[in-house]
């Protein structure tokens, strides 16, 4: 299976989200999630959705597989969620989407680490 075939594509954006990220300073600056529309591996019958997180000076690209498009889609709100939490801690502020702070609206795993330098 090529890379080409988990790249991000803008133009099949399904879904997105705008976070806030408070930074140390008081400052503020924005941070996109979007979430692109569920294919099939190239060689299986398995589903990949690629999402993006950008902002704040990063821009990382992820995908998560699942055996079909429900769960490649469920598997990556619960990515999303988990990057979120470890990004906050990296960059040393705090996220939040429509006032809340404690809530972004994405589920999550506790141990998330981001690797910025992946």
């Amino acid at each position: 299976m090529s890379d080409s075939v988990k790249r991000f594509d803008a133009n099949n954006v399904i879904a997105g989200r705008i976070l806030y990220l408070t930074k140390p300073d008081g400052s503020e600056s924005e941070v996109r999630v979007s979430v692109g529309m569920p294919q099939p591996f190239e060689d299986l019958r398995d589903y990949w959705v690629p999402y993006r997180i950008s902002g704040s000076g990063i821009e990382k690209e992820f995908y998560a597989g699942g055996i079909d498009e429900i769960q490649a889609l469920q598997l990556a709100l619960v990515s999303i969620g988990s990057e979120l939490q470890a990004l906050s801690r990296k960059l040393g502020g705090r996220l939040k989407w429509n006032t809340e702070e404690a809530y972004l609206g994405f589920p999550s795993c506790p141990h998330a680490t981001w690797n910025q330098d992946e």
